[in-house]
């Protein structure tokens, strides 16, 4: 796997810690990574064009992947990481926190440390988000990943824990429940009286159709 105008020069790693940063990558180089560090324990991708990271799956020794600056999304498919330790995902394209911590919950269970600063799941002072809306974004995040240590750099204290589990102690349980769907019964037949009568067409599909009541159920 090449990056745009050649391959990245990588040094042999004496300290199992592999730097790829601004290497304009569009793809993880596996093969390179392998050969030069077989068994990477820190990787950084930092300003690179990745949007996709399934590769690296080829990696399980990995502890810190360092992804700040690419094209991850809340789409990004995440391997199963089981020894990651840290990862920063900072300056990206994260627009759905809950769908994005659904993928990292499950890949990297070992998860201490957790960066998304700069992106828009993350309302933060960088982007216009207020004071309340930050600390809202911290509690949910901490609610879904109870075990993280830190978030965005800044250290979480017990209160601060406890106060996620407080808020969001319902998310938390669905989140880790096997959701069972639910077989709904079939629907009656329509009564006699609602057929069309004689010499009037009947509605056809794609028809006008009837005005939405507001429910408060929704």
């Amino acid at each position: 796997m090449k990056k745009r105008g050649g391959t990245p020069a990588v040094p042999k790693s004496t300290t199992k810690r592999i730097t790829l940063a601004k290497q304009g990558l569009e793809e993880i180089p596996v093969d390179l990574i392998r050969e030069r560090c077989p068994d990477v324990v820190e990787l950084d991708l930092t300003d690179n064009n990745l949007g996709e990271i399934m590769e690296c799956r080829f990696f399980p020794t990995l502890q810190l992947l360092v992804l700040d600056g690419n094209h991850i999304s809340s789409d990004t498919q995440f391997p199963f990481l089981p020894k990651l330790d840290t990862l920063w995902v900072n300056k990206n394209e994260i627009t759905n926190l809950a769908l994005f911590l659904d993928k990292i919950t499950l890949s990297t269970p070992n998860l201490k440390h957790l960066s998304m600063l700069k992106n828009p799941a993350c309302p933060s002072c960088f982007n216009g988000g207020t004071v309340v809306l930050y600390q809202d974004y911290r509690y949910y995040t901490l609610s879904r990943l109870p075990h993280l240590l830190s978030l965005d750099n800044s250290p979480i204290s017990e209160e601060e824990r406890r106060t996620a589990q407080g808020m969001y102690a319902s998310v938390s349980a669905v989140s880790t429940t096997k959701m069972v769907p639910i077989k709904m019964p079939a629907p009656s037949p329509p009564p006699e009286t609602s057929k069309a009568k004689k010499g009037t067409p009947a509605k056809k599909d794609g028809g006008e159709s009837s005005d939405w009541t507001d429910s408060d159920d929704e």
